[in-house]
């Protein structure tokens, strides 16, 4: 097994600032303002993945960047949140996705197959896992193991986060929640999901 990292930083461009994101997988996730790159179009609330491209900011701009390393790079020390993770080989797919909740919204003891970064953008959170409980505020990050046991509940106010996993290729296209309880299957999931992509990868590459 090898070792690869997933890194995430938060960055704010000027009016006309180019930014380079050196060759490795990214994605991006606009908090505001609208980004050039490449031939496409970012606008705040979307996100996209990229293997190293320059980016215009055409207005004043504030982003969340996640990245994923074969090895933690120089400037990682900048980082909101960077953590080692095993895998096995190289091939891999990249999910960036958002999760919404309405006030209140549980989502039950569960699992995923592969490890990632959150970041929470609005609201508030309680994380409750095997070992410990933490309430998360927007602009908290936390890093969540594959097959790691948790459970997230939305505070009194709408409440959203912003995801990059790193998940084994069978789950391209595929719903990634596993509830460990069989009950909590038949109560209501208010949660919401909406997916910016998946993208096949190869985490060696960078």
């Amino acid at each position: 097994m090898s070792q690869f990292w997933i890194c995430l930083f938060e960055r704010t461009l000027d009016p006309g600032e180019r930014f380079r994101f050196a060759p490795a997988h990214h994605g991006i996730w606009l908090r505001s303002g609208q980004l050039a790159l490449a031939d496409r179009t970012i606008l705040a609330g979307d996100g996209l993945y990229t293997f190293g491209a320059t980016a215009t900011a055409d207005t004043e701009v504030d982003l969340l960047h996640f990245a994923v390393l074969p090895r933690v790079s120089a400037g990682a020390e900048t980082a909101l949140l960077a953590e080692p993770f095993g895998w096995d080989d190289g091939a891999a797919v990249l999910r960036l996705d958002q999760v919404s909740f309405p006030p209140g919204a549980c989502a039950y003891r569960h699992t995923h197959p592969g490890p990632g970064i959150r970041c929470l953008t609005e609201g508030a959170l309680e994380i409750r896992s095997d070992h410990h409980t933490e309430t998360k505020s927007p602009m908290d990050a936390w890093y969540e193991g594959a097959e790691s046991p948790v459970q997230a509940t939305a505070g009194p106010v709408s409440t959203a986060f912003v995801r990059a996993m790193v998940l084994p290729p069978a789950y391209f296209g595929q719903p990634t929640l596993r509830l460990l309880d069989p009950a909590d299957a038949n109560k209501p999931r208010l949660q919401t999901n909406r997916r910016f992509f998946d993208q096949r990868i190869d985490l060696r590459a960078g």
